[in-house]
Parts: C-alpha cells; structure tokens; sequence
C-alpha cells in the first residue's frame, strides 16, 4: 500500500481555526448568488413512496433509481425498500441483525459499474453487494471506524472515509488516523490519501462525521462543522482547499451552551443553531454539489444546495428548501421530502447547469491546503 501525504492538510474545523484570512473568505461567500430551487433544478417526477404503516420508512439514507424499480435504504428499520416506478412497495430487502443480508444502519448506498447495489452498513463495518432483484451477491467486513463510502467511477474500488484498525488491534477499537481509503473488490485498502485532524473540543468531537465524492481525477472531501472542502489529486496526492457555501453560511460556534443540560440535550440544541454541511456529490469532471442543513425556527429541517467546482469556486447557492437530495446520477438528482404525516415523496430533478459569468463566480480562499 502506498500513502499519499501531499500536504497533510488538517482539517479546520475548531473555532480557533477560524482565523481572520477565514473570516474575510466567509464575508466573500455574500456574493454568490442566491436562487430558489427552481432557479437551479427543473422538477421532472414526484412519485409518493407507499407502503403499510408497519413497513413505513423511517429515515431514507440512500437511493437507486433502476429503469424498473427504486431501491430506498432505511437507516432506522435496517433495511432495503424496493418499489415500482409509480411508488408502491414490493418487497423488503434484510432486516435488522447481525446476519448475512441483514443491517443495523444502512448509510450508504450506490449502483457500481456493473450494475451491482452496493450498501455500506455503519454500525456493523460490512460492504455487502446486492444484484437489482435484491439478491446478495457478497459481503465483506470492514474493521475500523467509518464513515461512508462513495464509489470509484471506472473501478471495482470504493473510497471509505474513516479509519481502519491498527494492526494488533482487531479485537479492539483502536484505529489508525482518519483518511481516505481506496478499497479493491478484496477489501485490500490499495492507496490512503489526506488526513483528518482529531477535533479537541466535546461538542465538535460528536460531529466529526465526515464524507467525500470523486470529482473526475480529484477526491473532494469535507466534515459536519465546516464549510471547507479539500480536492486531493488521486493521481499525485496534492491537496488544496477552499471555503465553499452562500451569504448564508455561518460558522459552527462552540461555547455559550446552557449549563444544568444533559450531553445529549446539549448536542441536539447545539445542532439546531449551525448550518452543518452534510454531503458532496459529483456533477461531471469539474463540479460538484454540496448539501447543507439547518433547521427553522419551527424545528423543521431545512436543506441549501451549492453548486462548485474544483477550483474553488462558488457558481451558485439555492434558498431552504425541504428537500433532501440522497443521490446524483450526472445531472439528475433524486431527494426526498417528509411530509408533516411521515409519508415520503421522491422527486427527481434536473440540474440546469449554469454558464460561469465573472461577476457570479466568487473563489472562496482556493489554494494550497491550509495548515
């Protein structure tokens, strides 16, 4: 295996990374312009997703959109949900378990090349491949501390974003540095590329999550708690950075949380005030979409979208919308919206890409990784 250390860029997460250089980037950000989702997105389909109380879906993590069918993954109930085009449902793929075919928390899932499902399950580190009639064709454990995972256009490899076990430690939970893993179809880790930094403080520790997309020949990744985005040229290991995002954004503060709380009830109110960035998805060779989350004053989730390329630069940023986009094939997203009753609705768009005008592209600190 080989270990691409390019700059060995941390990730600036922490409050104190926030520096004045970042400040005046993030004051840049109020130039890029702002469009509703239909300034950025044409609707193509609206189907209701149906299904028995006793099977509804409980939070949809994921989705594949075949010619016949859609495959929604239920990170809650631990399964798959398989439906026909007009939304109602055919089967259920797993349950929850420890078994073969079987999940505890389905957090990612895509169509490969061959046209396999591929399923990353969280809590029990297993790769498990599936053919379109919901037959498991494989799996493979994982060990360590993950993520995601995202796939390798053009490879039977899939990018893991977490943290194997150090050698000697397998029984254990000891892990080694987060980073990017190239992981064959064996489930040998063939390259590693760019390092997380381990957060210091209680609250930004908790949402260390991160999350990454292949971006022609560049892996861009990012976290929960900030609005920065490293590109990692696959080929060389480079890395450089940029602050991506809308006149919206605000940084993640850390401090000032009400005393006389429990652990949980502080993350869940701290959560509730930050604009936390939850996902990237490819575009084509050059652009990506990232995906921010922030809640109303009502406690509804509410959903931005960043159009960007990997240059740095900020095309364009959308209004709060309720939608929540899960996967992007090309230039067709599909997302979700929950209703106030629970029922779920998949909507299928289309991106209307944007020409690049000088005035309404605004590079938000690109260059070399930061320290």
């Amino acid at each position: 295996m080989r270990i691409h250390h390019g700059v060995r860029a941390a990730l600036l997460v922490a409050a104190a990374a926030c520096t004045t250089a970042e400040g005046k980037s993030i004051e840049s950000l109020e130039k890029v312009p702002v469009v509703g989702l239909e300034g950025l997105f044409q609707k193509v389909d609206s189907v209701m997703l149906v299904t028995p109380a006793e099977e509804a879906i409980g939070m949809a993590s994921g989705v594949v959109v075949l010619p016949g069918s859609i495959i929604v993954s239920d990170v809650t109930r631990g399964s798959l949900k398989v439906f026909n085009r007009q939304g109602r449902l055919l089967r259920t793929i797993g349950k929850p378990g420890d078994g073969p075919g079987e999940f505890r928390m389905p957090i990612g899932m895509f169509q490969n090349d061959r046209g396999h499902v591929v399923v990353f399950d969280l809590r029990r580190s297993v790769l498990s491949t599936w053919d379109t009639t919901g037959a498991l064709l494989g799996e493979r454990v994982m060990p360590g501390t993950w993520d995601g995972l995202t796939d390798l256009p053009g490879t039977d490899h899939v990018l893991m974003v977490g943290a194997r076990v150090r050698k000697g430690h397998e029984a254990g939970a000891s892990g080694e540095q987060m980073a990017l893993h190239d992981v064959d179809s064996s489930g040998a880790i063939t390259t590693s590329y760019h390092s997380f930094k381990w957060p210091g403080d209680p609250l930004q520790s908790t949402f260390t999550h991160y999350f990454a997309t292949t971006v022609g020949d560049r892996l861009v990744t990012g976290a929960f708690a900030s609005n920065r985005v490293f590109f990692v040229n696959r080929h060389t290991g480079e890395e450089t950075s940029a602050l991506i995002g809308g006149p919206w954004y605000r940084t993640p503060r850390w401090s000032k949380q009400p005393p006389g709380q429990s652990a949980g009830q502080r993350v869940d109110l701290w959560a509730r005030q930050q604009v936390l960035m939850l996902h990237l998805f490819s575009i084509d060779d050059g652009r990506f979409l990232a995906q921010f989350r922030s809640y109303t004053q009502d406690g509804e989730e509410e959903y931005r979208y960043v159009l960007a390329d990997t240059a740095g630069v900020s095309l364009v940023s959308t209004a709060p919308t309720p939608l929540r986009i899960l996967s992007v094939v090309g230039n067709t997203a599909y997302g979700v919206v929950t209703t106030a009753e629970g029922d779920v609705a998949l909507e299928t768009i289309k991106l209307m890409l944007p020409a690049r005008p000088a005035s309404a592209s605004v590079t938000a600190r690109s260059g070399p990784a930061q320290p």
